[in-house]
């Protein structure tokens, strides 16, 4: 959302979508132990996409930068971040035997309107539509690689709606990077539970306490702690 990019708690909306709020998700399985032994991950974004004139500087930027990102660099190095994120959650949750991530091809759905003006919606489905696949063909796809054997013979892989396992952009291998994404993630994630703390302690210290003072009513008054 161009109008609108941050969250309420300064996010940038596709880091917070696309790449945060899926660390949160497994995060909290693991630590309210919810995920079971041999547990299979499939993170659907945009994998095996070839984004070029890419750098990891410019991923990191777009990572810790809250300002509104250009159309350019909305998208792609999130992507890039997302698929460097899950060599990091492999190894830091132990209960995941397999974590892939997916492209699901294109499927042709109402979702750029929360991006792109209304007048340009007619013109995106209709470059999508001769490329696109029904959500039933990509809900398939994704059944086929969660069922497949093939998954479990690497912690990491990564996947199309082709179901032909493809290398993921050159910079998701990058050890610096993986590392990188993984510290922003808990870092960020740590920093927003001490702010939502702070503020619910702040929001009850304001709640009122009746104190009645000589027992009736007439002695009521409304502190404040």
């Amino acid at each position: 959302d161009f109008d609108n990019p941050l969250t309420k708690d300064g996010i940038e909306r596709v880091v917070a979508i696309d790449l945060l709020a899926r660390h949160l998700v497994l995060r909290d399985l693991s630590q309210n132990d919810l995920l079971r032994d041999e547990t299979i991950v499939l993170n659907t974004l945009a994998s095996t996409q070839y984004f070029p004139f890419l750098s990891k500087l410019l991923v990191q930027r777009r990572l810790i930068h809250t300002k509104q990102p250009s159309f350019i660099t909305a998208l792609a190095p999130v992507a890039i971040a997302a698929d460097a994120y899950l060599p990091a959650a492999a190894l830091h949750f132990p209960k995941i035997s397999a974590i892939a991530g997916i492209f699901p091809g294109l499927v042709v759905t109402d979702l750029p309107r929360s991006t792109f003006p209304d007048w340009t919606i007619p013109i995106i489905k209709a470059i999508m539509t001769p490329f696109s696949i029904s959500p039933i063909t990509s809900g398939r796809a994704h059944l086929a690689i969660a069922a497949s054997e093939y998954i479990r013979k690497k912690p990491v892989s990564y996947w199309n709606h082709l179901l032909e396992g493809r290398r993921a952009h050159t910079l998701a291998y990058d050890p610096s990077l993986i590392e990188f994404v993984w510290d922003f993630l808990t870092n960020t994630s740590t920093a927003l539970e001490l702010n939502h703390s702070a503020s619910a302690v702040q929001s009850s210290s304001k709640l009122p306490v009746r104190e009645s003072r000589g027992g009736g009513v007439e002695g009521e008054t409304e502190e404040f702690l």
